[in-house]
Formats: structure tokens, C-alpha cells, sequence
């Protein structure tokens, strides 16, 4: 997996999200409501989420750029299609999550990734393929 990835979460839950943080990174602390950084040795770890806020708003313009990018690959199997685009549209939180330099060499990274995918039904695009939460690919851009 890339050293950046989107998480596309069906469900929400901010407390348990800062508790699974904390279980991987302790003494972590969210920035502000949509921004959390993770400070390790070895770099940063960004999470940034984008939640519903109005009609046609960033995470709505998201989630449908998505779908259509998703619908629109040729070689991929059409149910597989469907699916990904109806879990993406009845999302209710995009985490971008970014690894500075070095973090994504830490093994905490990838398994915090995972859980949070988990933890609240998500798919991952790491801009090469789509994945559930246990890392299978579901869906390969090329």
C-alpha cells in the first residue's frame, strides 16, 4: 500500500476513532474536528476527514468524482463496480490519511489503516486499487 490512502467509511463514530488511534498511538491528540496528526519518531501521520456538510459540498463533489471514476473503468468486473460505487455514495466520512518521509515504513501504519476500515466498514483507494479491510483487492485501476 502507498504512503497515502483515502478511506471511504460507511459508518462514523469520533470516540471510537480517537480510542483506536490511541490503541496504535498513544498520547495521540486530534488537532481540530477534521484534522488529526500522529507524531512519531520517524515523521507524521496526517488524517483528515471530510464529512457531509451541505448539497454539493467537497465531500459530496468526493464521493461522486469517485463513483464515476470507479464506473468508468473498463476492465473491471461490473458487479464489483456497483458495489464499490454504492458503498462510496452511502458514505458518511472520507479519511485522507497521509504518511510523511519514513512513516509508512512503520508496521503500526498499515494495521492502523485496516482497523479503521474495519472498525467502520470502509474501502481503501491507495490510488492504484481499491481494498477492503482485510487488504484483498477489490478493484484495480489499471
Amino acid at each position: 500500500m502507498a504512503e497515502s490512502c483515502t478511506i471511504y467509511c460507511k459508518l462514523w463514530n469520533l470516540k471510537e476513532f480517537a480510542r483506536l488511534l490511541d490503541s496504535y498511538f498513544p498520547s495521540t491528540i486530534p488537532t481540530s474536528d477534521d484534522l488529526t496528526i500522529v507524531h512519531d519518531s520517524d515523521g507524521n501521520l496526517r488524517l483528515t476527514q471530510k464529512k457531509f456538510r451541505e448539497p454539493g459540498d467537497d465531500f459530496c463533489r468526493l464521493l461522486l468524482s469517485t463513483c464515476a471514476f470507479v464506473e468508468g473503468l473498463p476492465n473491471a468486473d461490473a458487479v464489483v463496480k456497483k458495489w464499490l460505487a454504492s458503498h462510496v455514495e452511502s458514505c458518511e466520512l472520507v479519511l485522507g490519511v497521509v504518511a510523511e518521509p519514513a512513516f509508512d515504513a512503520d508496521e503500526r501504519f498499515h494495521a492502523v489503516v485496516f482497523a479503521i476500515a474495519k472498525a467502520f466498514d470502509g474501502v481503501i483507494f491507495n490510488g492504484h486499487e481499491m481494498l477492503d479491510a482485510n487488504g484483498v483487492t477489490l478493484l484495480a485501476t489499471s
